[in-house]
């Protein structure tokens, strides 16, 4: 099961959407302005966004996730392809209230 994945680095923070969703988060742990890691498990392939999403300016800023975390996240879910927080939330519950963040630009 998808929640019980030990990523180094974050925790399981509830299934977003509530229990049948099949959205999963995973929290950056100890820090101020933690990464997430969102993974949608409900067609094949699993797809999964990482980075950060930014409330407050309705941004966002992906960031590629790495060997070990696919392979732990492939080991519950099977293939997985990572994608852009918009294509992400685009058709899900979650486009009423993301769909109008945009990319942050890189300084």
């Amino acid at each position: 099961m998808i929640k019980y994945i030990k990523i180094p680095g974050y925790h399981y923070a509830n299934p977003v959407g509530g229990m049948f969703s099949h959205f999963y988060q995973f929290m950056e742990e100890d820090k101020e302005t933690p990464m997430t890691i969102l993974v949608h498990a409900y067609e094949c392939p699993t797809v999964i966004f990482k980075g950060y999403v930014f409330v407050k300016q309705d941004t966002y800023q992906s960031v590629p996730i790495t060997d070990e975390e696919r392979k732990l996240i492939e080991q519950a879910t099977g293939q997985l392809k990572q994608i852009d927080f918009n294509e992400f939330v685009k058709e899900t519950f979650l486009d009423e209230d993301y769909g109008r963040f945009q990319m942050k630009e890189k300084k």
